[in-house]
């Protein structure tokens, strides 16, 4: 995210569409948001936050639908990572 001359609005924070490859790479903060409900079966949610988790050196921020089916992605989740 950023103005269209390429300067972020908010120095120091960048938007990335995909994770960089390399397992040495990590960030402060990671926010996943609305991901977890896209993915068919919990194999692929389990690698996706062990992934999002490598990749922070603080936080991870997971964002799901107010939903009860969103509430029970967020706790498998957190049940991973505790």
């Amino acid at each position: 995210g950023g103005s269209e001359s390429g300067e972020p609005y908010v120095p120091g924070v960048f938007f990335r569409q995909f994770l960089p490859v390399s397992p040495k790479v990590q960030f402060d903060v990671v926010v996943s948001a609305f991901s977890l409900s896209e993915l068919p079966s919990k194999a692929d949610r389990t690698e996706l936050v062990q992934t999002l988790w490598r990749k922070t050196s603080h936080f991870l921020v997971l964002v799901e639908n107010g939903t009860k089916a969103g509430h029970c992605l967020l706790m498998d989740a957190r049940d991973l990572v505790l």
